[in-house]
């Protein structure tokens, strides 16, 4: 397509090495930036 401009170049992982709403909420409450009264939110999510 002629008329669209050129993409720029950026660093995004292909569909497979994309992690799942499921790995986000383990890493979530693995992580211990998270405070202990958020984690039972992220448990129920």
């Amino acid at each position: 397509m002629e008329h669209q401009l050129q993409m720029p170049h950026a660093a995004v992982p292909p569909p497979e090495q994309l992690l799942s709403m499921n790995d986000h909420f383990t890493n979530l409450l693995n992580d211990t930036r998270v405070k202990p009264q958020i984690k039972p939110l992220i448990e129920n999510a």
